[in-house]
C-alpha cells in the first residue's frame, strides 16, 4: 500500500492509458478533468500558488495515523485492484464463448452479467465509505446513507470525474442506461450466491455494514436506491446509451468491436480510475487541511493566573524569634499558611479543569470550522463562485495567503 503523498503521484505518472479515457469523459463532464501528477501542482491548482510549506504539511498530514487519508486511499486503492481480477474473469467468459472447444469452462467462470452488477453495486458503496471517511464519518449506517449518497450531486473537479466513469464505463457501457434498474434486478435474482463471485466484494466486504451476506446484500441494494434518482438524472441530462459511450471510447481498447461488454471489461482491465481519482482527491483534502493549519493563527490560550501561588514552592514565612510567648502565635502562622496552600493548590486544580475545557472547545471549534470551509468549497467547486473564484483557487494579494 502507498504510504507517502510522492509515491502516490509517482504511481500516477506510470499511468497513459487512464488519463486518456478520464479527459475523454468530458462529454458528460466538461471541463472537470486536469491530470496532475505532482504534489506541488496540485498545491498550486488548490491554493492558487506553489507553496513548500503547504506541501510540507499536506505530507505530514497524509502520513497520520489519526486522520482518514491513508485509509480513505487504500479503499481507492483496492477497488481498482479487485476491478482488475472481476475484469479478467468477464474477458476470460469471452474467450471461452469465441471457441466452441472451451465451452466446457463456462461451468467454471462467473457470469459476466452477475460480476458486472455486483462490482457496480460494491463500487458504489466504496465511494461512499471513502467519502465518509474524509467528511468525517467513518461508520457506514444505513440511516446514514441517504445523505451520503445525496452528496453525489455535490461532486466536482476528479470526484466529479470519477463518479461519471462509474456511471459510464460500469454502467451504461456494459448494462444499458437503465443500468441501476438491471442491476437490482440481477442482485434480486441471484441473491447472496452472486457475492461470492465478486472479486471487489470479497476484497472489500469487511467494510460494508452488516453481519452476514444476507445483510451486507441488503445494504448494497439501498445503496443503489439511494443513488438511483441521481444516476438516472445524469443518463437523461446527457442522453447517455450505450451506442454513444461506445462511440466515445473505442478508440482506446483494440478488438472493441466484440462488443461494449467486451470494451467495458477491457477498460476495467486496462485503467484504475478510481486509484487515479482518488489519489487527488485525498491529496486535495490533505492540502486543504494544510492551507487551514499553516494560515490558521494559533490563539493563546489564558492560563494559569499570574497571582496563584505555586503550588511547588514553600512560602513559609521567616520564623519570628521573639521568645516563648509568641510560640502560639507562629503556630497559627503555620496553620494560616498551610491552609492559603491548600486553598491556593485547589484553585490551580481548577484553573488546570477549565483551561482543558477551553482548550477541548477550542479544537472543536476549530474542527467545526474546517468543516464547514470544506464544504464551502465544494458548493464553489461546483458553482463556479465564490472567494476562489471559477476554479477553485484562494485569491491572494501580494505574495503569502495571509
Amino acid at each position: 500500500m502507498t504510504t507517502t503523498l510522492d509515491q502516490a503521484f509517482a504511481e500516477l505518472g506510470e499511468s497513459r492509458l487512464t488519463p486518456l479515457v478520464l479527459n475523454a469523459l468530458d462529454f458528460i463532464v466538461p471541463g472537470e478533468w486536469e491530470d496532475i501528477t505532482d504534489l506541488d501542482d496540485l498545491v498550486e491548482d488548490v491554493a492558487g500558488e506553489r507553496d513548500p510549506m503547504v506541501a510540507k504539511k499536506a505530507r505530514e498530514i497524509f502520513i497520520d495515523p489519526n486522520r482518514p487519508y491513508q485509509r480513505a486511499l487504500q479503499v481507492y486503492q483496492l477497488v481498482d485492484r479487485a476491478d482488475q481480477v472481476a475484469a479478467g474473469v468477464v474477458l476470460a467468459n469471452k474467450a471461452v464463448g469465441a471457441f466452441e472447444f472451451l465451452s466446457f469452462l463456462k461451468k467454471f467462470t462467473p457470469q459476466p452479467d452477475t460480476v458486472q452488477a455486483v462490482d457496480l453495486a460494491v463500487k458504489l458503496v466504496a465511494e461512499i465509505v471513502a467519502f465518509g471517511l474524509l467528511e468525517g464519518r467513518p461508520e457506514l449506517s444505513r440511516e446514514g446513507l441517504a445523505d451520503l449518497a445525496a452528496d453525489l450531486g455535490d461532486y466536482a473537479k476528479q470526484d466529479r470525474v470519477r463518479i461519471a466513469a462509474w456511471v459510464v464505463i460500469d454502467g451504461v457501457l456494459p448494462l444499458g442506461p437503465d443500468f441501476i434498474q438491471a442491476v437490482q434486478a440481477k442482485l434480486a435474482e441471484v441473491g447472496t450466491g452472486g457475492l461470492g463471485e465478486s472479486a471487489i466484494y470479497k476484497k472489500l466486504s469487511s467494510m460494508i455494514p452488516g453481519d452476514s451476506d444476507e445483510e451486507k446484500h441488503g445494504f448494497l441494494v439501498q445503496a443503489l436506491g439511494s443513488a438511483q434518482a441521481w444516476a438516472e438524472g445524469q443518463v437523461t441530462e446527457h442522453g447517455l446509451t450505450t451506442e454513444l459511450v461506445q462511440e466515445k471510447l473505442v478508440a482506446f481498447v483494440e478488438g472493441a468491436d466484440a462488443g461494449a461488454d467486451y470494451l467495458a471489461a477491457a477498460l476495467d482491465a486496462s485503467t484504475s480510475y478510481f486509484r487515479h481519482t482518488g489519489t487527488l482527491t485525498v491529496a486535495r483534502a490533505c492540502i486543504e487541511d494544510a492551507l487551514d493549519e499553516v494560515d490558521e493563527p494559533e490563539e493563546e490560550l489564558v492560563g494559569l493566573p499570574d497571582d496563584a501561588p505555586p503550588w511547588h514552592r514553600s512560602h513559609r514565612p521567616a520564623k519570628r524569634q521573639r521568645g516563648d510567648e509568641d510560640r502560639m502565635d507562629d503556630e497559627r502562622d503555620e496553620v494560616d499558611r498551610l491552609e492559603r496552600e491548600r486553598a491556593a493548590r485547589m484553585r490551580a486544580e481548577q484553573d488546570r479543569q477549565e483551561l482543558r475545557r477551553m482548550r477541548a472547545e477550542h479544537e472543536e471549534r476549530r474542527r467545526e470550522e474546517r468543516q464547514e470551509r470544506k464544504r464551502r468549497r465544494r458548493e464553489d467547486r461546483k458553482g463556479g463562485s465564490g472567494p476562489r473564484g471559477p476554479r477553485g483557487r484562494h485569491r491572494r494579494r501580494g505574495g503569502r495567503r495571509r
